[in-house]
């Protein structure tokens, strides 16, 4: 089936858009400042720095150990840049941690930028997009801001953005060891991902099947595994991390999530208030889970829609460079979008070509990342316009 005249034409412009999007962050970029131009060292040092402490069997949650380290590696702070991961995520970092510090960080670079290109390419493909448009899932992904922002920050991303499509394609082809190392890369972050965890017990409750328990079988031994890798130099990391979460909460960060504008409206002091958007999740689950057990789960699609809703109702995190794990979904729309009405189409290729416009400014302009709380919702209405399109008839 061949995409119309017309939907090309359509296309033309939106290219054109993003790569001006593209060439100006990359002018934006260039007058960072450390170590390379484009690509300063930033978060990353977070990463490597707890990587290299754990591989020495000392504390990577420990901000009196962390601070010396990083600022000889070149970040210019005060204050230690931590790694609010849990202890899984270090046997993914200690390979970094034992390398220098600058090849370690074009390495992490080099594997994110492959990884997003490879998530994107996968992503057409589960959108049972054309083989031979597939570089429109290339174009997206290289100009999809929060890839840039990933990149230049040197974040975890780019790791968890491929767990969320190995999940997907693992239900696709009915793979259990896919979704369930999938699934452990998601927990690298586990609260973006927050509605994901119940949904899937209660998969395997209501489902009873093998892919389901096998899924969870491999999940779980993929966490315990990393887990003791951690623990071998460190026998304690996990103490350490229960002491930092306990004693070291990041209250400070004004997070782009419902939360934070509660405490901003109501005060910073109530810290409750960061965990009202996850009731809203609760409430969104509840038919959710009705719907499912009435007609089925609808995998992947129901799975990439949880991680959607929790990404919005997130009571912590959800920053810019975050929205990159949800890359999938623009994607998979734009390879649907043969399928859609021209209504439809009209208002994802706008839509999509406004929200990337409203971003670059906004970047350029050095707005708080506070202020880009609109990136993560849109991205979601956007799903849902193209989810019920696909399955309107005709």
């Amino acid at each position: 089936m061949t995409v119309p005249s017309a939907s090309r034409s359509r296309l033309i412009p939106l290219v054109g858009l993003l790569v001006l999007a593209v060439i100006l962050l990359a002018w934006r970029l260039s007058s960072g400042s450390g170590g390379l131009k484009v690509f300063p060292m930033d978060d990353f040092v977070e990463y490597w720095a707890a990587g290299y402490l754990n591989a020495k069997g000392q504390n990577p949650y420990s901000a009196e150990l962390l601070l010396p380290l990083q600022r000889e590696i070149g970040r210019d702070t005060n204050e230690a840049v931590m790694m609010w991961n849990p202890p899984w995520t270090l046997p993914l970092v200690m390979p970094f941690g034992m390398l220098p510090a600058r090849i370690a960080h074009i390495s992490w670079i080099a594997i994110g930028f492959a990884l997003v290109l490879f998530s994107a390419d996968r992503s057409w493909l589960l959108g049972e997009g054309l083989k031979e448009k597939r570089w429109v899932a290339w174009i997206l992904s290289l100009s999809f801001l929060p890839t840039l922002m990933v990149m230049q920050a040197g974040q975890i991303g780019a790791y968890i953005l491929f767990g969320v499509v190995a999940v997907m394609h693992g239900f696709s082809v009915r793979k259990p060891w896919m979704i369930g190392v999938g699934a452990f890369l998601l927990a690298l972050k586990p609260h973006l991902a927050y509605l994901v965890w119940p949904a899937f017990g209660y998969w395997m409750i209501l489902d009873r099947s093998r892919l389901a328990w096998l899924s969870a079988v491999w999940f779980v031994v993929s966490i315990a595994i990393a887990t003791f890798v951690a623990m071998i130099p460190n026998p304690d990391v996990i103490g350490q991390y229960r002491e930092a979460m306990l004693h070291r909460t990041p209250v400070q960060w004004r997070s782009p999530t419902i939360g934070s504008w509660l405490r901003e409206l109501f005060g910073q002091g109530i810290f409750w208030l960061q965990f009202v958007p996850v009731c809203l999740g609760a409430v969104w689950f509840f038919p959710w889970a009705v719907r499912c057990f009435y007609k089925g789960f609808r995998w992947p699609d129901d799975f990439f829609s949880l991680l959607l809703v929790s990404f919005v109702t997130a009571s912590y995190g959800a920053w810019p460079f975050d929205v990159v794990i949800l890359l999938p979904g623009v994607v998979i729309l734009a390879a649907r979008l043969r399928w859609n009405s021209p209504g439809a189409r009209r208002i994802l290729i706008v839509g999509y070509a406004v929200w990337t416009l409203l971003a670059v400014i906004m970047n350029q302009l050095n707005i708080d990342a506070q202020f880009m709380i609109w990136m993560a919702p849109s991205l979601l209405m956007f799903w849902y316009v193209g989810i019920w399109n696909k399955d309107q008839p005709g």
